[in-house]
Order: structure tokens, then C-alpha cells, then sequence
């Protein structure tokens, strides 16, 4: 039979979880804002962050992203050390942040709200996350959940409407010889395809 344990009580609720890359702790984020880091080895927890609102939008790549109602998304490392704090509140177009993912390197985040993606990247020169690009689409409505394919190549988008959007990731691309189709899915990941056998 098997067997389940306590990891910790929060007297508010949890309402967003997140995996860190090498699945051996979780982010937790709580109805008061807080978001609790927790060694699934150790059992030891730490804040990583606190948040004015609930964090609905929680991730984990590179550092922990959380985002909600307030439209700040702050990015902390696994100690709870801030990393930075984007603010997005004076644009009366966006809606609370909904979901967020990284991709597979963990160095580019996407957040979503109401019809609109935002993309942020790392810089490791500036020490800060700072936009990449803005994809708005009439008629998604509110994104419950997103995911980054395991290549990076492509984003699933899923719509409180029922509709499931497959958005491709890329920053540019050029052909290589008419051998190849070189990808660049973000500014640290290239994919390369094998136009003579479709291979990548």
C-alpha cells in the first residue's frame, strides 16, 4: 500500500505548483502570496517569495517565475534570492496572468494573461529578465495552462473556450545548403532539421 506524509501546513491554500528542473524539490504558491520552496529529499522549506496576490502563474527554469492578478511578475532563485521584478500594471490591455512555463533550457519564460503571451528572457550581462516579445490573439480569452515541447520548438496553449493552439517558437531561421533548415527557437537554442530525411 501506499504511503502518503505531511510535508509542511500553510494556513492558506495552496493554488499553484511547479517542479524545479532537476525534480528534486517544488515551488508551492499560497492564496496570501507566498510561494514556499521544498526539498523533496531534505524535507526542508524556505520562502522563495512573497507576492502581493495570489500566485496563479508559477514556473520554474533557470530561476522561479510567479505572476498573478497584481500583473508583476517576479523572478526568484531557489535560495529566495531576488532575481528581478517586471511590472506590467500600467497596461490597462492585460488581464491577471493566468500560467507561465520555461522553456527547455530554462533561460526564456512565457507568461500568459488574457489573449496575450509575453516572452522574457535572461541576461546573464544585465542580471535581469526583460522582454522578448508580445503575442496578442482576439479570442483566446483566458490561458488556464501553457507548456513548452520538449525541443522548445513549439508552445501548447490552452483556452478557457475548449481550444487547444499550437504556437511555433522561433526568432529567425535560415536554410543551410538546402541540406539543412537551422531554427533558432531562442537566443541560446537552435534546432536543426534534415531537409533529406526530415530528421532533427
Amino acid at each position: 500500500m501506499k504511503k502518503s506524509e505531511e510535508l509542511y501546513r500553510h494556513g492558506c491554500a495552496p493554488v499553484s505548483m511547479a517542479t524545479a528542473p532537476r525534480m528534486n524539490s517544488v515551488a508551492v504558491g499560497h492564496l496570501d502570496g507566498s510561494v514556499f520552496v521544498v526539498n523533496l529529499d531534505t524535507r526542508s522549506r524556505l520562502i522563495a517569495l512573497q507576492t502581493a496576490v495570489p500566485p496563479l502563474a508559477l514556473s520554474w527554469g533557470s530561476h522561479i517565475c510567479a505572476a498573478g492578478a497584481d500583473l508583476q511578475i517576479n523572478f526568484s532563485d531557489s535560495n529566495g534570492g531576488s532575481a528581478s521584478h517586471v511590472d506590467y500594471s500600467n497596461q490597462p490591455d492585460l488581464r491577471s496572468f493566468t500560467s507561465a512555463s520555461f522553456d527547455p533550457s530554462g533561460q526564456t519564460a512565457i507568461v500568459a494573461s488574457r489573449n496575450n503571451l509575453i516572452t522574457l528572457t535572461y541576461s546573464a550581462r544585465l542580471q535581469t529578465w526583460q522582454q522578448q516579445s508580445q503575442l496578442v490573439f482576439d479570442g483566446l480569452y483566458n490561458i488556464p495552462s501553457i507548456s513548452w515541447s520538449p525541443d522548445g520548438s513549439k508552445i501548447a496553449v490552452a483556452s478557457v473556450t475548449g481550444g487547444l493552439y499550437i504556437v511555433t517558437a522561433s526568432i529567425g531561421s535560415f536554410r543551410y545548403k538546402n541540406l539543412f533548415d537551422v531554427i533558432h527557437v531562442t537566443g541560446s537554442q537552435l534546432r536543426v532539421v534534415d531537409l533529406q530525411n526530415k530528421n532533427e
